[in-house]
């Protein structure tokens, strides 16, 4: 079996052009994105997100757990999705979770499976 990165690539081309998104858009208010030490208010945290940031956003944040879980050994992910609720997400960001953490338990049974 040949193996591919076309996913590995993908998922970090989905996030490097979301990055480029999210730069774009924090341009447009003439700021730079905070940084993580930063416990100041930024200007965007007092306006309306634009949609195009809200996508780029969560982009990221699917493009993220993806490669997390393909990346990462089955039971560490498994471990992590079954502790990481988020109850304020969309429905379709909960809808996502939901059906990354059955692909997850179930990955990870296979392997515990293979193992026993």
């Amino acid at each position: 079996m040949a193996h591919s990165f076309l996913q590995l690539d993908e998922l970090v081309s989905i996030i490097s052009t979301s990055v480029e998104n999210i730069k774009a858009e924090y341009s447009l208010f003439g700021d730079g994105i905070p940084t993580l030490d930063d416990v100041q208010l930024h200007s965007l945290d007092t306006k309306h997100t634009s949609e195009n940031l809200q996508r780029a956003t969560l982009s990221i944040q699917r493009a993220c757990a993806q490669l997390l879980t393909l990346v990462a050994p089955p039971q560490r992910t498994l471990t992590m999705r079954a502790m990481d609720i988020d109850d304020n997400s969309s429905p379709a960001a909960q809808s996502f979770t939901c059906d990354l953490r059955s692909y997850t338990m179930a990955a990870a049974l296979i392997v515990v499976q293979t193992n026993v």
